[in-house]
């Protein structure tokens, strides 16, 4: 029978532990930044000037779009959006978000930032939790609690 000990489990507690909460912070993070972000964007219209692609397979391609729009205040603005799985129409409007006291901070109105906290932060808590348990947790048996028998001497 092996027995797990006290100090084992709590190692391997830590383990799980430490990522998790490394996992939880940044998609708190970034969850914060994407609220801060939704809450003072305000609305424009912006056009692709150049794109670029790149196959990532399955048949799939990455593109790149270099958008120009202009601010509520005149000014006219570029920026990057990559990572976009699916061809945007030549020509046609975009929609597009900005921060107007940073209007250098903008994207693509349909770009879901809530990606990665919805993904990591799931994934955190199951690691942090499990961490815990097994912090908190005492000797554990690995197969069943019958004693064992030693042979008469």
């Amino acid at each position: 029978m092996k027995v797990t000990s006290a100090a084992e489990g709590k190692r391997l507690g830590i383990y799980l532990l430490i990522p998790g909460l490394a996992l939880l912070i940044t998609a708190g993070y970034i969850g914060f930044r994407e609220l801060r972000f939704r809450t003072v964007a305000v609305p424009a219209i912006g056009k692709y000037t150049d794109e670029g692609g790149s196959p990532v397979g399955g048949g799939r391609t990455m593109f790149t779009y270099y958008i120009t729009y202009k601010s509520q205040g005149g000014g006219s603005y570029q920026f990057i959006e990559s990572g976009v799985t699916e061809q945007l129409p030549e020509g046609k409007p975009l929609d597009i978000l900005y921060d107007p006291s940073d209007p250098k901070e903008a994207r693509l109105s349909t770009r879901d930032g809530w990606y990665l906290p919805r993904n990591l932060g799931p994934a955190g808590f199951l690691f942090t939790m499990l961490g815990f348990v097994l912090i908190r947790r005492r000797s554990v048996q690995s197969s069943t609690n019958a004693p064992e028998t030693t042979a008469a001497k």
